[in-house]
């Protein structure tokens, strides 16, 4: 009784312990975030801790239990990753620890209220990366085919090594002469161009890939679009639609216009109704008269979708330049990479089949009509399309 007393009697020195929880306000949709616990020992015991967090039950999460062992006024730190699957505004819960001594014979329940509130966006988590391997000249390393923004602009910037897909006519014979090796003419991108980002919102893109809806991987590449592109010191602007406007961001530069369009990015959700595709072109046509990059995300797998999107983009495509991002249904094309084992098997794969052709021949109609298509998947899809705009920018 007398141990049990001043374990008691310990534990209650304990509760003066100290707990925080520490994470970013905006947390990144479909990629892993960071969240810290620290842990303050306040009293001159050992304690044995068993801690445990509350995140958002939506959310996925790694590692938000832990147990660990404290000295005297020692101060313990752990992390562990969440992974939101929709955006929103979300909450993380109490903190709750329980607290034992050397001697063990109980054990202190303690819950501290220290509710935080957070919102989901698109995934921002990657222009920080951008940025940061920007800056050491290191963006091969997200997929990114160029380092600078460089190309084919009218103004000259730099002279550089020749590689081999140089064009003839960049090369420099004088400077090459000097050198004695070919040297190629580097040229600014020109900047100040609009780039107008089409979003379909609607039924097509509610279907699920990699645990998020298509429509949630087309806002994360809208979200680093816009921001290689405001870098670019581009106007950037946004169009969200189902069978209605649903919102419109005219194009505008700078950060502030970023922040704007993940706004307008933030809350959208896919609605089960067909989009209207000749409202949306027939709207930003009025909205947009200066010659434009437009960058539909959308689906090419329904049929008759499809057939809309061919028969109304020439409103579009006689006075811009019009790109198609399609996003795909990887799992069909596995799908055919595996050997059937049933008559179900084998029907499921004669359905992909006709699904694949169909999409096979909407890209094939809308190549033929002026549109660029970039056919891409949910693990690619950002890197893919900024690597597309800069491609169609040196062209512009």
């Amino acid at each position: 009784i007398a141990a049990a007393v001043v374990d008691l009697l310990v534990l209650l020195l304990a509760r003066r312990c100290e707990v925080r929880r520490e994470c970013l306000p905006v947390l990144s949709l479909g990629v892993e975030n960071l969240i810290t616990i620290t842990f303050e020992n306040n009293a001159n015991v050992h304690l044995h801790v068993r801690l445990k967090d509350e995140p958002p039950p939506s959310f996925e999460q790694h590692g938000r239990e832990c147990n660990f062992t404290v000295t005297p006024w020692e101060r313990w730190e752990g992390q562990y990753r969440v992974v939101p699957t929709e955006r929103g505004d979300y909450r993380f819960g109490n903190l709750n620890v329980r607290l034992r001594t050397r001697i063990g014979l109980l054990e202190l329940q303690l819950r501290y209220p220290i509710a935080t509130e957070v919102k989901v966006y698109p995934n921002v988590l990657q222009t920080r990366k951008h940025e940061l391997l920007a800056r050491r000249n290191r963006l091969l390393e997200m997929g990114l085919k160029r380092s600078r923004m460089r190309g084919e602009g009218t103004e000259f910037e730099a002279l550089r090594d020749y590689v081999p897909d140089d064009e003839f006519r960049r090369i420099d014979w004088k400077a090459t002469a000097r050198r004695g090796k070919p040297i190629s003419k580097d040229y600014e991108l020109e900047r100040h161009q609009n780039v107008v980002m089409l979003l379909d919102a609607g039924r097509i893109m509610a279907n699920r890939l990699e645990r998020m809806t298509k429509l949630d991987h087309a806002i994360n590449a809208c979200a680093f679009l816009a921001y290689v592109a405001v870098q670019a010191d581009d106007h950037v602007g946004l169009l969200v639609f189902a069978d209605e406007i649903l919102s419109f961001v005219p194009p505008a530069k700078g950060r502030r216009q970023f922040l704007h369009i993940l706004e307008g990015l933030y809350r959208i959700q896919p609605r089960l109704v067909e989009a209207n595709y000749r409202l949306a072109f027939t709207y930003l046509a009025g909205c947009v008269k200066r010659r434009s990059l437009i960058i539909l995300f959308t689906d090419l797998i329904d049929p008759d979708s499809s057939e809309l999107i061919i028969q109304h983009a020439p409103v579009l495509a006689r006075s811009h330049v019009f790109l198609c991002v399609a996003l795909s249904d990887y799992e069909l094309r596995e799908m055919l990479d595996m050997p059937p084992h049933s008559m179900d098997d084998v029907y499921q794969q004669a359905v992909a089949v006709s699904i694949l052709e169909d999409r096979l021949r909407a890209v094939t109609k809308l190549s033929q009509m002026g549109a660029v298509v970039l056919d891409t998947n949910p693990k690619s899809i950002s890197v893919d399309t900024v690597n597309k705009y800069l491609e169609i920018k040196r062209r512009l």
